[in-house]
């Protein structure tokens, strides 16, 4: 490598070369930035994993006190700092009662000297800005607490910079009272030369070179940058050492803990999707309301179930409110808001009589498409109230207020046609306000829009499948029933001992409760049948809950219909092509 000489004689040249070939200001050259970058020294403490040298930053802290802190400040280390880095805790006390600190004020409202506490700052060399500038002809000493961390090359910096100053390339001019230095922005430093063999005597005993000072004060001041450097990168370690050992562990538990429970307890059929179509399909009815239905479907797979489920929530038609016609809204409800509200009322009324809008330009609305409602409601004061809004006539809208308009033959076909609830709050009124407006309603679905959804809820869930593997008797089975409060299991006299039985297992939520304590999770198989699925429908009113399965199912049988049409008309072209290829052939 290069030897430093050469180095610095080589950044002469070259900035001999930038200065040449610059501007000139009043017969002086004009320095550019002809800087070099500081080489990188490999100071101990800028290793991933390596800390400082702490006998390096002693012998800084020296050369700072005794050179360095004659211009510039320390502000941001404290004494307290120091403690096991340069001195001990009774050193520094002593050294800081030395100083005398201004503090104060005091009960009486004045200023008073204190000798000097572990908490206070290292002294400053002056006393404010001003006597600074004033000593240093006009320029302030920057502040070196965060000097490394405000540098590019930060200790490297430092170290080329204080060991730097060399003669200027010939030809080259300063201004009275600049020194030459390549690692200097321009090249021209108001700092002297600060450092020369033998300036100090270390404590340690150290020989004091040039660069051993300036690599010295570099790493002391790395330190005073970011004090906590070493405990920073040992939490750093730490931490990655910690994740690293909790990813091992999740890794474990999911793959030896966690996978047999969810994967060993459920059975699945060997069955191929076209063996198992073969299969009877059941149905069964659980329980059947006017708003809801609960049902079995059994012997089909979870593609078919989950495609029954989507086709309930957005497949099915229905009629809801699409365009309304505002005339007048003095109400508080924004039009759009109000449209969007009456379009959620739900309609009883059979979608299965109306056709859908057809989808151009040029389509008319008639009695066969669209139904017609009109609202126009009139806010006014009580004649027995006339002077309390709160009691006023219509200060409420409702849904039983929408007037149905028959268009057509429909007062005939369907009676009459109201929303399912008459008591669905749409805005509100204060005396003087008015609503008027025309809403047709048309045909869709629920995947154009919610509004057309003939479902509040639509899910399934897998059929439990719970076993009793062992015998569960006595206390243990009285335990097992107090303990899984949902009525899973029951307790019936077997030979005359009292035995744990499985009662329910539709009643299982796969809790888990019953398996979390050890010994238990051989006793009991948890699982789920994989071709039994309960389904739970709630209609919003429009059409019956038993009717909305029936619905859903034509729907999907209309959607395996065009599958098969697909398939076949797929088949008949590839045979065309292969006749018309056999024709090109013989021809």
């Amino acid at each position: 490598m290069m030897n430093r000489a050469k180095l610095l004689q080589r950044a002469a040249k070259v900035g001999a070369g930038a200065l040449l070939g610059g501007s000139v200001l009043t017969g002086v050259t004009a320095f550019s930035s002809d800087q070099i970058e500081a080489l990188h020294y490999g100071f101990d403490h800028q290793g991933p994993l390596s800390s400082f040298d702490y006998a390096s930053v002693r012998r800084g802290y020296q050369v700072y006190r005794e050179v360095c802190a004659s211009c510039h400040s320390l502000d941001r280390i404290c004494f307290r700092n120091l403690i096991g880095v340069t001195h001990t805790e009774a050193e520094l006390k002593e050294i800081a009662a030395d100083i005398d600190v201004v503090d104060g004020p005091n009960d009486e409202g004045e200023m008073f000297e204190r000798p000097g506490k572990l908490s206070d700052p290292l002294p400053r060399p002056y006393p404010n800005d001003e006597a600074a500038a004033a000593a240093n002809n006009g320029a302030i000493p920057p502040d070196l607490s965060l000097m490394v961390k405000a540098r590019h090359a930060g200790a490297d910096y430092l170290f080329a910079l204080l060991t730097g100053y060399v003669d200027p390339p010939e030809g080259t001019e300063l201004l009275p009272g600049l020194y030459y230095n390549p690692y200097f922005g321009g090249g021209a430093i108001a700092m002297e030369r600060q450092l020369q063999d033998g300036q100090i005597e270390y404590e340690d005993g150290t020989p004091c070179t040039t660069s051993q000072m300036a690599k010295d004060v570099s790493v002391f001041l790395a330190w005073a940058a970011e004090p906590e450097h070493d405990v920073r990168k040992k939490q750093g370690m730490q931490t990655t050492i910690a994740l690293l050992a909790l990813c091992a562990l999740t890794g474990y538990y999911k793959r030896l803990k966690w996978a047999p429970l969810k994967t060993r307890k459920i059975t699945y059929t060997n069955y191929s999707f076209v063996e198992q179509s073969k299969r009877q399909v059941k149905v069964k009815i659980q329980s059947l309301t006017d708003e809801e239905i609960v049902f079995d479907l059994i012997g089909v797979d979870a593609a078919i179930a989950n495609a029954l489920r989507r086709i309930l929530l957005a497949e099915v038609p229905t009629m809801a409110i699409e365009h309304v016609y505002i005339w007048n809204n003095s109400s508080i409800i924004q039009d759009e808001v109000l449209a969007h509200r009456l379009g959620l009322v739900p309609l009883n009324v059979d979608p299965r009589e109306f056709q859908a809008f057809p989808d151009n330009e040029e389509a008319e609305a008639t009695d066969e498409n669209t139904i017609v409602f009109k609202l126009d409601v009139t806010c006014k004061f009580d004649p027995e109230h006339p002077k309390d809004p709160t009691k006023a006539i219509h200060s409420s809208v409702y849904s039983r207020d929408l007037e149905w308009v028959p268009q057509g033959n429909q007062e005939e076909r369907f009676g009459t046609i109201r929303p399912v609830h008459e008591d669905i709050l749409i805005a509100k009124l204060r005396p003087g306000q008015s609503i008027a407006l025309e809403a047709h309603c048309r045909k869709g679905v629920g995947k154009d829009h919610a509004k057309f959804s003939p479902v509040a809820t639509a899910s399934y869930r897998l059929m439990p499948k719970v076993e009793l593997t062992e015998k569960v008797e006595g206390a243990d089975a009285k335990k097992l029933v107090e303990e899984c409060q949902i009525g899973l299991f029951d307790i019936e006299d077997i030979g005359g001992v009292p035995t744990a039985v499985v009662k329910d297992e539709r009643a299982c939520t796969m809790c888990r409760n019953c398996i979390r304590e050890p010994g238990w999770n051989e006793k009991i198989s948890l699982g789920r049948q994989s071709d039994h699925f309960i389904f739970s429908v709630e209609s919003v009113g429009m059409i019956k809950p038993e009717e909305l399965l029936l619905e859903a199912l034509n729907v999907l049988a209309e959607k395996c219909n065009v599958a098969l049409e697909s398939f076949t008309q797929t088949d008949e072209d590839e045979e065309m092509a292969e006749e018309e290829d056999e024709e090109e052939t013989e021809e």
